[in-house]
């Protein structure tokens, strides 16, 4: 099948087809959607909350993408619960899942503050299905917040309300204090194919679905917003205010390089009364997280646009590095850096690099494990 999503309001007005019910607080009859997806969910089970009463709505959007809306009816109540879910488990054994965070622990959460592109993704060679969040409903949620999660061990899909921490980094993790004071609605969006092409590229139908149901309203409401001095602004300061700090430039095996610094900081603006004190050791990343060859795409296209000569040899000189980055064993290097020193000023010490004539190569790696609950990360220096 295919989405053929700018016919979606079409089908919504003449082919939509709505069922509500009081079904058990705890689960959703599957065998009563207006669809068939009897060979793609096994559950559906929704938590209870409080004692308010439950209700649900299944909402045909087209053959393969259907609607869940869930409401509880609190009459006036005030309820105090730390966690609220629903948990969706397929009937099929995944190859594949994907999810926008990692949830290292069973207490780690996608939270709200992360719905970039709010998907869960599961597929096998047959059959696949996507959970979406209905960011409509979660634009009128006001206090409670929404969160995602994925346990591809268990095979199971679990949205909910929560409050959050940040526990490390950017990890999030569930916390009590949440309260109920209102109505709630929560709701989502289930698609499901079987077609070759979309398995084989299980995002395309999910960005799909988002950009015509969000993105592009939100886009054409954007458009008379100008970014252009935004991104003069950003290259001004990276390659003429900080040039001196940001911008690498080298020579690896009589070829000359270059790229942004990973990371800088106070102490190396061009205004900073004091010492140069670097936080990390001087480096240059080619990696998922940060990729400076993934920035010179944007700046090559944005020199060739603006004729800058300067800015667009910058970003072939970042090409030029990107090329150079040697393999071992079939790993492709993810960073290079340079050897640090420590300096001893006036009874402070400052950490400072040796410059680029001494430079080491390294392996970064992250792995998200399908099919556990768990992250690994690692460095290996070579």
């Amino acid at each position: 099948m295919k989405c053929v999503i700018n016919v979606f309001l079409l089908l919504f007005f003449f082919c939509s087809y709505a069922l509500s019910s009081n079904v058990s607080k705890y689960e959703i009859e599957i065998d009563k959607f207006p669809v068939d997806y009897s060979s793609f969910i096994e559950s559906i089970r929704v938590g209870g909350l409080g004692d308010a009463e439950f209700s649900s709505e299944i909402i045909e959007v087209d053959k393969n993408i259907i609607k869940v809306a869930i409401h509880f009816d609190l009459k006036g109540k005030i309820i105090r619960q730390d966690d609220w879910q629903v948990q969706i488990k397929p009937k099929f054994k995944p190859i594949f899942n994907w999810a926008p965070h990692l949830t290292p622990s069973d207490n780690h959460i996608i939270a709200q503050h992360v719905f970039r592109t709010p998907a869960l993704i599961a597929v096998n060679q047959q059959q696949g299905i996507v959970i979406i969040p209905d960011l409509d409903i979660l634009a009128n949620a006001g206090k409670n917040k929404w969160y995602m999660d994925m346990d591809a061990g268990k095979n199971i899909f679990l949205l909910g309300m929560s409050e959050s921490r940040i526990s490390d980094h950017v990890l999030y993790e569930r916390c009590p204090g949440a309260i109920y004071d209102r109505n709630v609605e929560f709701g989502f969006y289930i698609i499901k194919y079987e077609e070759k092409e979309e398995l084989e590229n299980p995002f395309r139908c999910p960005l799909k679905f988002m950009w015509n149901r969000w993105g592009h309203d939100l886009f054409i409401r954007s458009l008379p917003l100008n970014l252009e001095p935004y991104v003069k602004y950003t290259y001004d300061w990276a390659f003429n205010n900080w040039k001196n700090s940001v911008w690498q430039e080298f020579v690896i095996d009589g070829r000359k390089v270059g790229a942004p610094v990973f990371i800088v900081n106070t102490t190396q603006s061009p205004n900073y009364p004091g010492e140069v004190n670097e936080r990390e050791f001087r480096s240059i990343w080619n990696q998922a997280w940060f990729s400076s060859l993934r920035s010179a795409s944007g700046l090559f296209r944005y020199a060739k646009r603006t004729a800058n000569k300067d800015l667009l040899e910058k970003a072939i000189l970042t090409k030029e590095l990107a090329l150079s980055f040697p393999q071992k064993n079939g790993f492709f290097y993810g960073l290079i850096g340079t050897e640090m020193y420590e300096e001893k000023l006036n009874g402070k010490k400052y950490n400072r690099s040796k410059g680029w004539d001494v430079y080491f190569w390294v392996i970064r790696i992250g792995i998200h494990i399908l099919g556990m609950q768990s992250s690994l990360r690692s460095i290996f220096w070579i």
